[in-house]
């Protein structure tokens, strides 16, 4: 079965499929894509804004077939994502990849406590109230 990649808004999806007279799909995935969406896609002006998400799920939906489904498989931020979150990151170079993610993410504060592991290989990070050692990440 050949497959052909499109280059386009997936806000337009009913009139891309038209346009290139591709039937309306009974299934859309949305895997690892929506907090990109929420992230990334200016909607009124701004990131970080649920709209876009809305839109493109808006979009999703006009352009199933009918009886049609959208599985979404993602990361959220959890029910209590105001608390502090334990991540473990081993290793220099993923150190090194979290600091310019924390450096270059807009879209709220994040901090860390930093402790150097047992290895001296890797760098992790460790909450005072963990026992093990972590990276951990306080998302506010």
């Amino acid at each position: 079965m050949p497959v052909e990649a499109i280059h386009a808004n997936a806000v337009d999806l009913l009139k891309i499929l038209k346009d290139k007279k591709i039937p309306r799909p009974a299934t859309i995935l949305n895997i690892s894509m929506l907090h990109e969406v929420y992230s990334y896609v200016e909607k009124d002006g701004k990131k970080f804004n649920i709209e876009s998400v809305k839109e493109l799920l808006r979009s999703e939906l006009s352009a199933l077939a009918p009886g049609g489904r959208i599985l979404v498989r993602d990361g959220v931020i959890p029910e209590n994502g105001d608390e502090m979150q334990v991540l473990e990151i081993k290793g220099k170079n993923n150190k090194e990849v979290f600091d310019a993610f924390l450096k270059n993410f807009e879209g709220r504060d994040l901090s860390y406590i930093k402790v150097v592991g047992e290895d001296a290989d890797n760098e992790y990070g460790k909450p005072a109230s963990c026992e093990r050692t972590q990276w951990s990440s306080s998302l506010n």
